[in-house]
């Protein structure tokens, strides 16, 4: 029997909102943690080993099992993945490209891992990530997108080296270099 209600629902109105991803360009998925500095309030300063190990974990879980994965680079509570559509010609997209469904799905896998990790470390507050999911089709915009969190994540780390050691009030208004 035909659910003439439910057809009419998700035809008209679901389905409108329906985005996808064009094929065959490189996709990027950024997941990156909700309120991690609240989160890691109470971990190792400046670099929690365990947060680290978990994270890179969690990325190798997302590379394992998101179809079309070829890469995962992780920063401190923040993951990019690099998928593609095109290793074959019948290469097929994560969810046909479904931009809702990957940003969804990506961000409930990594939350779900995540969480399982430090469950097993016995660590009780739960974490949360968000999800964006984009295309890039220049491969060497690809390769810019990676260097810029690269670049990011030194920033980061740096920043974080010198409140730790010097205090957050001889860093104020000081440049990366000279902290």
């Amino acid at each position: 029997m035909i659910d003439a209600l439910g057809t009419r629902i998700k035809k008209q109105y679901e389905d409108r909102t329906r985005y996808s991803l064009p094929r065959r360009t490189y996709t990027i998925i950024r997941l990156d943690g909700k309120a991690f500095h609240t989160y890691t309030s109470n971990l190792k300063k400046p670099f929690d080993m365990d947060l680290i190990e978990d994270m890179q974990k969690a990325t190798k879980y997302l590379c394992e099992h998101i179809q079309g994965c070829v890469m995962g680079y992780v920063q401190s509570d923040e993951i990019s993945l690099l998928l593609t559509d095109f290793a074959t010609p019948s290469t097929d997209a994560w969810y046909d490209g479904n931009i809702q469904k990957m940003a969804s799905v990506s961000a409930s896998m990594v939350t779900a891992i995540f969480n399982q990790l430090r469950t097993e470390r016995e660590f009780r507050t739960l974490a949360f990530f968000d999800s964006r999911t984009f295309t890039i089709a220049d491969r060497i915009e690809v390769m810019n997108y990676f260097v810029w969190r690269q670049k990011d994540a030194t920033r980061n780390s740096v920043s974080m080296a010198a409140h730790h050691i010097c205090g957050h009030k001889a860093c104020m208004g000081k440049s990366n270099s000279d902290k």
